[in-house]
């Protein structure tokens, strides 16, 4: 019986597998508008660019050449600004576009190549296929493990166009309240810088640090408040809490607080070392009708 040569059955294999990935390839390359992310711009980001350099360069001139006025300074902030939201929005797109492409199209890919594993005859190409398929599997998931993703671009994205508005609003109110002897162009450059920098992942991740860490410090304060304390009951107390269960009392004696606060009245009402705080609530609280 006539055999046919395995490398003939290998090569026909790797056609089928090349048939089976035209329709993925053809999936990469057409660009669909949902990966794209929305329609097409008038002028790219670099035409604008391109523009607004011409016309910034000259306006600086203008600026430094006769006596500064506000309305050239503030030509110059609104078109450095404009500039600044161009490139940030197509970066913006760009990152989800990036994460939304490579979790699809390496799955698809990933999979194509584990299906078609068992359909190849030949050991070495069958392990070179398993080997691909692993491989592909790895730079997912390690590139999934980045610290950008561990935070989510949907996250990040918020938090930057977040501080963004914020800086911009300052901006804004400069340019509108401030002459350029308060507020020179050289100073609106830096606020600029900072704008910039507010549409940055550097820019997001330091924000995001310092939102948890500034509600991890709250937390913790109140956690503290709470617990570090000696309880004891005495008459001071059991004056407290029979106070507190009067209609209304509760949120009268939090208003006489500083700090006002549902911590700070918890602890007066167990601390042992709170025994003039609570004296002194409870005759203020006396004095204003509510105990």
């Amino acid at each position: 019986m006539h055999q046919v040569p395995n490398s003939s059955r290998e090569n026909s294999w790797w056609g089928k597998l090349l048939c089976l990935s035209a329709p993925l390839l053809g999936l990469m390359m057409s660009g669909c508008l949902s990966i794209e992310g929305g329609p097409p711009r008038l002028f790219s980001v670099a035409e604008e660019a391109d523009v607004a350099r011409v016309r910034v360069r000259g306006w600086e001139e203008t600026y430094y050449n006769v006596p500064p006025n506000k309305a050239v300074r503030n030509e110059i902030i609104a078109a450095r600004m404009r500039e600044i939201d161009s490139f940030y929005y197509s970066f913006e797109a760009s990152l989800i576009r990036e994460r939304q492409e490579v979790g699809l199209v390496s799955t698809i890919i990933s999979i194509g190549l584990s299906g078609a594993v068992p359909l190849v005859s030949a050991v070495a190409t069958k392990n070179i296929l398993g080997a691909a398929s692993s491989g592909l599997q790895g730079a997912t998931k390690a590139y999934s493990d980045e610290v950008l993703f561990q935070k989510t671009v949907q996250v990040l994205a918020t938090q930057m166009r977040a501080r963004r508005a914020i800086v911009a609003s300052d901006i804004v109110t400069r340019m509108r309240t401030l002459d350029v002897a308060t507020y020179p162009l050289s100073m609106a450059n830096s606020d600029l810088d900072e704008y910039y920098a507010a549409g940055t992942i550097a820019g997001a991740l330091i924000e995001v640090q310092k939102t948890v860490s500034a509600e991890a410090k709250i937390a913790e304060d109140a956690k503290a408040s709470v617990i570090d304390v000696t309880f004891v009951s005495n008459a001071s107390t059991t004056e407290l809490s029979t106070c507190l269960k009067k209609a209304g009392a509760r949120s009268a004696l939090i208003a006489l607080l500083k700090p006002a606060s549902s911590a700070t009245l918890y602890r007066l009402t167990i601390d042992a070392a709170a025994e003039a705080e609570r004296k002194d609530l409870l005759a203020r609280a006396k004095s204003a009708g509510v105990c």
